[in-house]
């Protein structure tokens, strides 16, 4: 594996093979001009780290380059970089003003791990977090793991999570993030939304507020177990899913799992300030999952601080563990049969 570094302290023009701020070894100053190194064929999977306590401000287009199932893109933090399960001003970020979109993954078999993506409105208008849209030629496998996805500003009707094309054969997995205020009244905006006719989106451990639409399956397969969605202003879930089940909505809709739960309201630690950890309170997600470490499509066992799960999972992308409970070395996300995506050591106590 090939490691580049993005430090958005550093300055253009360096190499990317070290984490400095200086020296022509010195990092990429953005995750754009990290992309723009790329060769135009992946011989070796490449491993992004993004560090820096400022954001990075300018959108990217993943494209112009080709990827296999062995010579993947990484794209993620260290845990010292990383968020702490909540928006995190002094940890890496990439936040971008209006625009199309933040992220923009055009190519197949990439994987986004622990960042922090932000759209910023001034005026009213479309722009999506993460769209993920590969060529209708190219068979993909890509992976949203453990991101925070929100919306400021003026109001913004732009999807935060957005999948689609894809030749016959695609995967893709979104797997414990939290995605917030996508929520311009009376304008569709989705949280998580498939629409690719030809993939498969598995959906897991994913808390969704805020928003227009929550969770939506127009076109392809979606397999959804273990999600939150609440204060949608038209449905929690909508579409047809498939196997799904263990979901839990603030209104009617439901994905049609036995175990689903409806018209529930979760205690989170910090509503005001967008901290959703489960609250040790929570009488909707705690305990009230089903465990996936074992799943066919997408095996882990930690959550999106990199705690372990265990026992009775809660539903969310946060498992809560009591203060003073012990921290354990978590699992590594596999994908058995398209490689691995290494996650660091680390975890944090819920408040």
């Amino acid at each position: 594996m090939i490691t580049r570094y993005v430090n958005t302290a550093s300055t253009p023009g360096g190499d990317g093979t070290t984490n400095a701020t200086s020296g022509a070894n010195r990092a990429y100053a953005s995750l754009n001009e990290a992309e723009a190194s790329l060769p135009a064929t992946l011989t070796d999977a490449y491993d992004f780290i993004c560090e820096g306590t400022t954001a990075d401000t300018t959108a990217v287009v993943f494209d112009g380059f080709t990827t296999s199932v062995a010579n993947y893109l990484l794209i993620r933090t260290t845990q010292a970089n990383r968020h702490d399960g909540k928006w995190n001003t002094g940890k890496y970020r990439v936040e971008v003003t209006d625009g199309t979109q933040v992220l923009l993954v055009a190519k197949a078999h990439i994987r986004v791990e622990g960042l922090q993506v932000g759209v910023i409105r001034t005026t009213a208008g479309t722009t999506g977090a993460i769209n993920v849209g590969p060529s209708t030629s190219l068979v993909s496998d890509i992976h949203i793991i453990s991101c925070i996805l929100r919306s400021t500003g003026s109001d913004n009707n732009g999807s935060s999570l957005l999948f689609s094309g894809g030749a016959s054969g695609t995967t893709y997995k979104a797997i414990n993030n939290i995605l917030y205020d996508f929520n311009r009244a009376g304008y569709y905006s989705s949280l998580i939304e498939l629409n690719a006719v030809n993939a498969t989106l598995y959906c897991y451990n994913n808390t969704c507020r805020n928003a227009y639409a929550g969770i939506v399956r127009t076109n392809g397969i979606l397999v959804a177990k273990n999600n939150i969605v609440q204060e949608t202003q038209s449905a929690d879930y909508s579409g047809t899913f498939t196997t799904s089940n263990y979901n839990l909505s603030s209104d009617a809709t439901s994905t049609g799992g036995v175990n689903d739960k409806i018209n529930q309201t979760v205690s989170f630690v910090d509503l005001t300030n967008k901290d959703f950890h489960l609250l040790s309170s929570d009488t909707a997600a705690k305990d009230a999952g089903t465990d996936l470490s074992g799943d066919a499509n997408f095996a882990f066992s930690t959550d999106i601080d990199s705690q372990t799960r265990s026992g009775t999972w809660d539903i969310g992308a946060d498992e809560y563990v009591a203060a003073g409970g012990g921290l354990s070395i978590p699992v590594a996300l596999q994908n058995m049969r398209g490689g691995f995506s290494p996650l660091s050591l680390g975890g944090f106590i819920n408040g």
